[in-house]
């Protein structure tokens, strides 16, 4: 026998010539095993197809995979890190609510037992876990974690795109609406109109991509507002317990203690209501700069009314709480009521601590005068002291620097608001010279120096003290005396 090559060839080109190519269709949701079948090649080759089946696993994708989560997971971290600076606690409390949030989507993507008219990505809670994100931590880690939730439902669990674009949609739909919840009283308010939002972006997205029948969308519409409203009242009454468990303190537990009709506020009023008022103007300082320079408004505002209940333990040696007649420092060594003036921090995180006052409210307490100077008592006693060396650590509080934005601007408010309540006759000028000085004597003598606050947040506190301060001591009119009434009866 002699191998012929050139016939060999051409015999093959006429076979390829007339060989019809088989093909097989398999339609969205047709089976391509049964349960207990015996798996043929033509299947394997099935799966093989639609990623289903590997015989053998390429390692440098699963080195590129690998490497891809390792750098997600190390964006994530540092993200997170740039917007809070979260202890152990957070990050336990964060991934924990991610790994069920996951979980739950997992479970609801997969199961395939529901009815037909039940839409499985329409009942995830992403209003639940959205509106917990917000409070535990803050809008943006929020939001950076549905971003990255989106990735992960899309290649993870092969969902629609329809229903990724709706999670993310009402993700930047809760956040929006979370910061018009300033009390627990706004839950209705907030709750109806995030259901009442999702129906409208449900129905825009079926009519517009699916073109689904407009008896489904009915259905549908029904099952995401049923979502969003029991997702708003589950996370209100699971929200203490996850406080509670982690010790987080949010917004709203801080809120609580806004109210000053609660005891230790009323306390104050009573014993010290110099006090009381100055603390009510300090908050007023703060958080108006908080506003501007992206601090908590509502830490600053809450920390501002407890910050000198210290001076409840002796307030009548406090200035605001003196009678003018009667002045005990007077009879005092400099030296003395120096103690009593500068424990009054310590003494503060102690009563705080008795009324379970929030940590982030004591840290303040603790810091709002850092290792300050008590510049009065300092110089009254180098003035007594002829031969003696006064020692300056004598006269400064023995306190750790402010450590936030948030203790560093009720530091600042505190001691501006005292400064210019001292004024003779204040003026704008003179208001904003005190302003000034104030705030570079706290830079220079490095009370600023562990928080992170920018010069440029400086010189907008500066702007905003004086504005609020301006619009508080404004003129009023003189009003002319009657000729027609005696002495006692004529009025401004």
């Amino acid at each position: 026998l002699i191998y012929d090559e050139a016939e060999t060839s051409d015999q093959i080109e006429s076979i390829k010539r007339t060989f019809n190519r088989q093909t097989t269709s398999i339609k969205k949701g047709q089976p391509i095993i049964y349960k207990d079948d015996i798996i043929k090649l033509s299947q394997i080759e099935i799966l093989q197809k639609i990623g289903l089946f590997r015989n053998n696993i390429n390692f440098i994708k699963l080195f590129i995979v690998i490497l891809g989560i390792l750098l997600i997971v190390f964006f994530i971290e540092r993200r997170i890190t740039h917007y809070i600076a979260p202890n152990n606690k957070q990050l336990v409390l964060l991934f924990s609510l991610e790994i069920v949030y996951l979980s739950f989507i997992y479970f609801l993507l997969l199961y395939d037992k529901f009815p037909d008219f039940i839409y499985p990505a329409y009942w995830i809670p992403v209003t639940f876990f959205t509106f917990l994100f917000s409070l535990l931590m803050n809008e943006k880690v929020s939001l950076l974690l549905s971003k990255i939730n989106a990735i992960l439902i899309l290649f993870l669990f092969s969902a629609n795109p329809q229903a990724v674009l709706f999670l993310l949609i009402m993700t930047m739909v809760t956040n929006t609406f979370i910061e018009r919840f300033k009390n627990r009283s706004d839950m209705p308010y907030v709750g109806l109109s995030i259901g009442l939002f999702s129906v409208a972006v449900v129905s825009i997205l079926e009519i517009t991509i699916s073109q689904t029948p407009i008896d489904q969308i009915i259905i549908h519409d029904v099952q995401v507002f049923i979502n969003c409203v029991f997702s708003i009242i589950l996370a209100m009454g699971t929200l203490p317990y996850i406080e509670q468990l982690f010790d987080v303190t949010t917004d709203l537990k801080l809120l609580d203690y806004a109210d000053l009709n609660n005891e230790l506020m009323q306390r104050m009023l009573r014993e010290a209501p110099g006090t009381y008022y100055h603390s009510l103007m300090v908050s007023n300082l703060a958080e108006a700069v908080a506003e501007e320079i992206d601090a908590n408004r509502v830490l600053v505002r809450v920390a501002s009314y407890y910050h000198d209940i210290g001076k409840l333990k002796k307030p009548e040696y406090f200035i605001e709480n003196q009678n003018p007649n009667e002045n005990p420092h007077d009879h005092t060594m400099p030296t003395l009521s120096a103690l009593t003036i500068l424990s009054h921090p310590k003494d503060g995180v102690e009563l705080a601590r008795k009324y379970k006052l929030p940590i982030e409210v004591r840290k303040i307490i603790q810091e709002h005068h850092g290792s300050s100077l008590l510049v009065y008592f300092y110089h009254k006693m180098l003035r007594i002291t002829l031969h003696d060396v006064v020692e300056e650590s004598q006269f400064r509080y023995d306190c750790p620097k402010p450590s936030t934005r948030e203790s560093a601007i009720v530091m600042c408010a505190d001691s501006v608001e005292a400064a210019v309540r001292s004024l003779e006759k204040p003026t704008p000028t003179k208001i904003k010279s005190m302003i000034d000085k104030i705030i570079k004597d706290k830079l220079l003598d490095g009370q600023l120096d562990n928080c992170d606050l920018t010069m440029s947040n400086l010189e907008v506190m500066k702007e905003v003290f004086l504005s609020v301060i301006l619009s508080q001591y404004h003129h009023r009119i003189k009003y002319p005396e009657s000729k027609d009434k005696p002495d006692d009866e004529k009025t401004n």
